[in-house]
């Protein structure tokens, strides 16, 4: 993608630090498109019953953090606050598919976001009881 090509060589520059910022968003941000294109053809795969969900550790506070950077960028669009409701699921790893957990975090926030006129968008996330097999339920409002 051309995108993040341009914006590694501004890097390498000499940039200030909210530049550096900016420019780690829009990597963020291509890195996400190309993770829906490849999501799209994932489903496109599970669909011809030729794919299997991952479920592998994953930083659930390292991922939040970097969808609620990218996203940012929208809730300031509209004047809305972005807020993560911290729970104790934020500070430990969960066995899940990060790829499916990241698209499906953004498209409820993005949703969120553009419905949402004035006030904030809020995350929450906790974890349910051991009798349903430790889950994690993830909750936007707006």
């Amino acid at each position: 993608m051309r995108i993040l090509g341009f914006s590694n060589l501004l890097r390498e520059g000499d940039v200030s630090e909210k530049q550096r910022n900016d420019l780690d968003i829009i990597n963020r941000s291509g890195q996400h498109l190309l993770g829906l294109i490849d999501g799209v053809l994932d489903v496109a795969k599970i669909e011809a019953g030729r794919s299997v969900v991952e479920n592998a550790a994953c930083d659930v506070s390292g991922l939040v953090r970097e969808i609620m950077e990218m996203m940012q960028v929208r809730a300031n669009e509209k004047n809305l606050q972005l807020l993560v409701d911290d729970s104790h699921v934020l500070h430990y790893r969960v066995r899940t598919d990060a790829s499916m957990l990241r698209h499906i975090l953004v498209n409820l926030i993005g949703n969120a976001l553009k419905f949402t006129e004035e006030g904030s968008v809020t995350l929450r996330m906790d974890g349910l009881p051991e009798h349903t097999r430790n889950r994690v339920l993830a909750e936007v409002s707006g």
